[in-house]
């Protein structure tokens, strides 16, 4: 019986009603089963019962533990059930063969410098070091490569004879180049144990992303390009699933010298599917449930979408929509997303039964979108399972369901759909294959090719070619052999133009069928069958051949139409689950030893082997000349990289080590300032203009979080691989004029526990040229993720070069310049914007660095948490090779080379609850904050900074005692310059804010004998504010004679545009911060929870509070440690504070908040109340505090009871009492 369509009304759930016996996934919440794609995905059950699968966990050392099933019990059960069909596996199996595993050298040292393989397993390296040949020996000579040359590779001979031990080896050039190499019994290598890792970032850090290479720091560069309007709009590139990206790809000839152009890294689990290309972007789900989209050309992130499940196969793009399936068990759904923003149009279910899922991935068609329904789920977890297969169609604006068939009739289960479904636009049919019964009997649709009217889901012919088929994991019911149709079927004239559709079959035969009859033309055997494979992942065509993969062999193949073997290729091993592709003559597949495979198409001839640096299930795409391959295997990070056609340039092309953030807009932040300002007025709350304001706003930052920016994203990747091979591209030569977008590493550095102090590094550049841009970072080692504000960040960065007798110098005795410095605002220096300023003929600014002169950098780590954190230090730099002389002879402009300088103080902020609530320096210190210029010139531009509670810095010249300038009367007595208002990002009083700076167009005189003041003010109605600062930033040209005697002025069509120079703009856009806060009145959840104060008997009389290892004791709150108990004193009495942590150089503070001061610590909580502080207990060389470790309180303290938190360490709380 053929089951007719349903429409949506009359569908009602299927499947039984009992509890799950199987647990789901336990690694997180959002991963309830083991979900991968591969035309139909490759599962579990699968993987274990298949030869060689020991081996793909060794391939590259970075195949991840912990991707078998949740529990022993689980797996006991499956391998008790493939028991009586792996024998037979085996027999007719290719030997997988032992593992290959890769070295590598970056920067004058190994970046590999240990490594794991299994006893057998084979060793190659490659030498990515751009300045000397290094090889790699045993200590013993019992191992070792040849000496080899920049990006080129050879293998380590002897390691495959080693038996398993540890042996040491190094480099015979140079000697400090050591490592250890640890051999392994065999099927015991390649996996390092899991670092230590810290949460926050965008994305989750893994030891995935720690321990798989970046695929850019494995291969030679290829320089960028744009895809046009090229597409790879779906899982099969178009609705017949041929997966032939077409003649607009590199040729064979051209294939060998394919170079990675770019690489993305997500923190947000792997990718499993095919990537899909549209519109200048590449769209793909994670393993994790986030969709990606990526520029095609940059690779930089545009959007990204939380979905909260698994997404294991391809979204498809039509009409400017993305379409999502996410496998959801019991509810899988599609998500439809705006493709220019990730803005989510509407998310439907596609399905209700219990244990249902989606594995396969949608195809969209004249107002449609297609999906196959599955249930691998339950057919892993639960033993009475009884999923009906079935196709959905829903409307592409809704998300309402058009039809649904199911592919088995009422009473019967399985005919999971897990492929791709494939559409002949000219009759209008839809192809799809379906898989076994989980339960006798067998329908006649299992097994199966189904035709359906696409219009109305009506099955109008079927073909099956296995009968009686049943199986499912849970009851080890196993009277037939699981050739499921798990490839997608594609669609192809055959000889004498006959219309044929094809589909692969896990008994190792694809089958050709006439279109309109399902009638068989022809099928071939191409390899064994079993629960793995045969052909599970999908195949390609190019209308002369039909390319796919053998899975147990590892195989690639080609038949021709006529069903014919034209060749098979055996590289690739040990198995094959990936889909192939096929573009402009060659054919391309990746594998699970880690590897981009390129065949010739016409002859099979391996044209490419290209190292992806993990094992991968994911598909290729191809659009624009671009080969995109997607990297996955079910882990917890993974990677899209993106091969062009190299140049032959490459290496000394300017580097692009990171990607440029949105510009600041000064016209429309001017407008929504003017707009922020009327729109809270009552009155103007409701107008039309008022409310599309409100709505940009909401837009803003909703695509705020949606996008990522170099501040906080989901990491590079790589770990000390991707380091160390960007920090040799810093002592490349490269021409004069090159530009090179660098980043500079630091470290890496362990900054303890607690630790805010200083680390100062000096640096000797090779080359001379203009510093452009510098944007100080910090990232974790083991993934290269930003912490979050709230676990570690730079207290503060300063880059001084060394010049003695450098007038401007007020820090270092004058005898360097100031280069740089940013604070809690992560304020970065922009030279680029203010050039541009100039117009096309007017002078470039930068810091020339010359090559040689030492550079000291000094930035203050914050390491916020009580655990160790290991961070580089990374400075991303804008640096344009060249002399002054060399560049002008080029550009044909002037290049000026900026002087800075930088002053500021630190104090107090008194709180005084019955004033008006600003603390303003000039007004109320009675102090004034003053730098005297040495020289003439015109300043370029100028940004203060403030700590968290500052609301402005005014910025004002004074001119010279002899030549005064006059007062503007908007500031404090002398010439206003500029006012830097604060800005906060969500909420005020946070640490997600920034300072503005002046316009890029703004300039200003300075004479000889000027002196320039700046004043901060800071809130300080309800709270005090300690040790904060108000300083000063400053470029001058000394090249540019003052215009006029104080008056700042704009220039070029910024004169007619932006009236009040002394307004200042954004220093950058925000990104996509990860700074959590609270407060109902924001958004955000209370910031504190409903207390009572302490019984009179949680009180004890102690005059001492000892601090140590992060805990006050007695009177601690953020632990259990005090047992509830406070220290109580009498008025008149002192409680003293010991730091105990002082010793481990460990500062802590005492500062007294609110009661009851118990909410989670976050950006904007907790905040001082003013009442009592203890200054910093410890010091520091360069940022100061006590020499002594201890404070107490004053003996005139108020009676009451005092909880108060660490200004170090603000999830530190405490309390104690003063009584009468």
């Amino acid at each position: 019986m053929i089951p007719a369509p349903t429409t949506a009304r009359s569908q009602s759930p299927e499947g039984s009603s009992s509890a799950l016996r199987g647990p789901a996934r336990s690694r997180t919440s959002r991963r309830a089963a083991p979900l991968v794609p591969c035309g139909r995905s490759i599962n579990r059950r699968e993987r274990l019962s298949c030869p060689g699968c020991g081996d793909i966990s060794r391939a590259q050392g970075a195949f991840q533990a912990g991707v078998g099933l949740g529990s022993p019990r689980d797996v006991l059960r499956l391998i008790t059930f493939v028991a009586s069909t792996l024998a037979a596996l085996l027999l007719g199996a290719t030997d997988a063969g032992a593992a290959e595993h890769h070295a590598y050298a970056a920067a004058m040292n190994y970046a590999t410098a240990t490594i794991t393989i299994g006893h057998g397993d084979t060793l190659t390296f490659t030498n990515l070091d751009n300045i000397a040949k290094h090889d790699l020996v045993g200590h013993e000579g019992e191992f070792g490569s040849d000496l080899i040359g920049a990006d080129q590779t050879g293998p380590v001979r002897g390691v495959e004879k080693l038996p398993p031990g540890t042996y040491q080896f190094h480099c015979s050039l140079h000697s400090w180049m050591k490592g250890v190499l640890q051999v392994t019994p065999a099927g015991g290598g390649g996996v390092p144990s899991e670092p230590r890792v810290g949460g926050g970032g965008a994305g989750s850090p893994t030891a995935g992303s720690a321990l798989a290479p970046n695929p850019y720091d494995i291969w030679s560069h290829a320089a960028q390009g744009s895809t046009g309007k090229a597409s790879w709009s779906s899982y099969g590139k178009d609705v017949a699933n041929s997966r032939n990206g077409g003649k607009a790809a590199p040729s064979p000839s051209q294939v060998p010298a394919l170079g990675v152009a770019w690489s993305f890294h997500s923190g947000w689990g792997d990718f499993l599917g095919t990537p899909a290309v549209a519109g200048g972007l590449v769209v793909a789900g994670t393993f994790d449930g986030h969709v990606v989209a990526l520029d095609s050309k940059t690779g930089k992130l545009r959007w990204h979408y939380d979905a909260g499940q698994p997404i294991n196969a391809s979204v498809a793009i039509s009409g400017g929509r993305v379409f999502a399936p996410v496998a959801q068990p019991h509810r899988p759904r599609i998500v439809a997303l705006r493709l220019k923003d990730g803005r989510k149009l509407w998310d439907a279910p596609v399905d209700t039964q219990r244990d249902s899922d989606v594995y396969g991935s949608p195809i969209v068609w004249k107002g449609a979108v297609y999906q196959g329904i599955s249930a691998l789920y339950g057919e892993l977890t639960d033993p009475k399972v009884h999923v009906r297969g079935n196709v959905v169609a829903l409307n592409t604006k809704s998300g309402k369901v058009r039809w649904r068939t199911y592919t088995v009739p009422p009473n019967h289960d399985g005919g999971a759909v897990w492929s791709s479904p494939a559409l002949d636009v000219q009759t209008g049919r839809l192809y799809v294959g379906t898989g076994n019964a989980y339960h006798a009997p067998a329908a006649p649709t299992t097994d199966s090719v189904l035709a359906l009217d696409a219009r109305t889901g009506v099955i109008v012919a079927h073909r099956q070619t296995t009968a009686g088929d049943t199986w499912n994991a849970t009851e080890g019911v196993a009277s037939g052999p699981d050739h499921d149709f798990g490839a997608s079927p594609n669609l192809f004239t055959g000889p004498g133009g006959r219309k044929l559709v094809g589909d692969g079959q896990k008994s190792g035969t694809y089958w050709a069928f006439d279109r309109r009859t399902l009638k068989p033309v022809w099928n071939t055997t191409v390899g064994g069958g079993s629960e793995v494979g045969g052909i599970l992942g999908s195949t390609a065509t190019d209308g002369k051949r039909i390319y796919g993969p053998n899975t147990i062999a590892g195989e690639e193949w080609a038949l021709g139409v006529d069903g014919s073997r034209a060749w098979v290729s055996t590289t690739g091993g040990p198995i094959k689950w990936s889909a192939t592709a096929v573009a402009n003559g060659v054919v391309y597949s990746t594998d699970t030893n880690g590897f981009l495979n390129a065949h010739e198409a016409g002859s099979g001839l391996l044209l490419a082997h290209i190292p992806l640096g993990a094992p991968s299930w994911g598909g290729v795409a191809v659009a624009g000349g671009t080969v995109f391959a997607a990297i996955g295997s079910e882990t917890d990070s993974g990677y899209i990289a993106a091969y062009r056609v190299r140049r032959g340039n490459e290496e000394t092309s300017g580097a692009q080590h990171w990607q440029e953030d949105p510009e600041v807009q000064p016209d429309q932040y001017q407008r929504d300032n003017r707009l922020k300002k009327d729109c809270a007025k009552r009155k103007n709350r409701n107008t039309k203009r008022c409310r599309d304001y409100r709505r940009r706003q909401a837009e803003a930052r909703r695509q705020n979080d949606q996008q990522g920016s170099s501040h906080h994203d989901p990491g590079q990747g790589g770990a000390v691989l991707h380091a160390s091979r960007e920090k040799g591209d810093r002592y490349v030569p490269k021409p004069p004029g090159t530009v090179d977008k660098l980043n500079l590493y630091y470290g890496p550095y362990t900054i303890p526990p607690g630790w805010d102090a200083n680390r100062v590094d000096l640096d000797l550049p090779t080359q001379n040229g203009f510093l452009e841009y510098v944007d100080p970072q910090m990232y974790r080692v083991a993934d290269m993720t930003e912490p979050s504000h709230q676990e570690a960040h730079i207290h503060h960065a300063h880059w001084f070069a060394l010049d003695p007798g450098n007038k401007e110098d007020t820090y270092l005795g004058h005898t360097a310049e100031w280069v740089f410095g940013m604070g809690d605002e992560e304020t970065r220096g922009d030279f680029r914007e203010r050039s541009a300023a100039n117009g096309p003929h007017g002078p470039v600014y930068g810091e020339y660095i010359r090559a040689g002169n030492e550079q000291t950098l000094i930035y203050m780590l914050h390491n916020k948490t009580d655990q160790p954190m290991e961070v580089w230090i990374v400075l991303h730099v804008q640096f344009e090779h060249g002399t002054k002389q060399q560049l002008e002879a080029i550009r044909h402009r002037p290049y000026h080379d900026v002087s800075g300088a930088l002053f500021g103080r630190t104090y107090n902020v008194p709180r005084q609850p019955h004033g008006d609530g600003r603390w303003e320096y000039a007004k109320d210190s009675g102090r004034v904050i003053e730098w005297t210029s040495p020289t003439d010139g015109t300043i370029i531009g100028a940004g203060g900074h403030v700590h968290p509670g500052g609301k402005q810095v005014v910025f004002e010249n004074y001119g010279s005692k002899a030549n005064p300038c006059p007062n503007t009367g908007n500031g404090y007595g002398g010439t206003l310059l500029i006012k830097e208002d604060e800005i906060d990002h969500n909420v005020p009083l946070s640490e997600d804010y920034q300072t503005e700076v002046t316009h890029p167009a703004w300039r200003a005189p300075i004479h000889k004998g000027d002196r320039l003041r700046i004043s901060g003010t800071y809130e300080n109605k309800a709270h005090a504010w300690y040790r904060v600062m108000t300083h000063e930033g400053l470029y001058v040209d000394k090249a540019e004679q003052p215009k006029g005697h104080c008056k700042p002025y704009m220039i070029g069509k910024w004169k007619r545009t932006w009236k009040d120079p002394t307004q200042g703009v954004p220093n950058r856009t925000w990104g996509n911060h990860t700074d959590d806060y609270c407060g109902t009145r924001y958004g955000g959840p209370p910031c504190e929870k409903p207390e009572k104060l302490p019984p009179d008997s949680a009180f004890m009389h102690q005059t001492a509070v000892h601090i140590s290892n992060f805990q006050y004791l007695l009177g601690d709150r953020s632990s259990g440690l005090a047992g509830g108990k406070y220290p109580s004193i009498k008025r008149g009495e002192q409680l003293t504070f010991f730091n105990d942590d002082q010793f481990a150089d460990i500062r802590h503070t005492v500062t007294t908040c609110p009661w009851p001061c118990n909410g989670k610590y976050v950006a904007n909580y907790p905040l001082a109340d003013g009442r009592w502080d203890s200054g910093t207990l410890g010091y520091d060389v360069v940022d100061g505090g006590s020499p002594s470790p201890i404070s107490a309180t004053p003996r005139n303290l108020p009676a009451g009871i005092y909880t108060y938190f660490c200004r170090i360490h603000p999830w530190m709380r405490g309390a104690f009492r003063v009584t009468r």
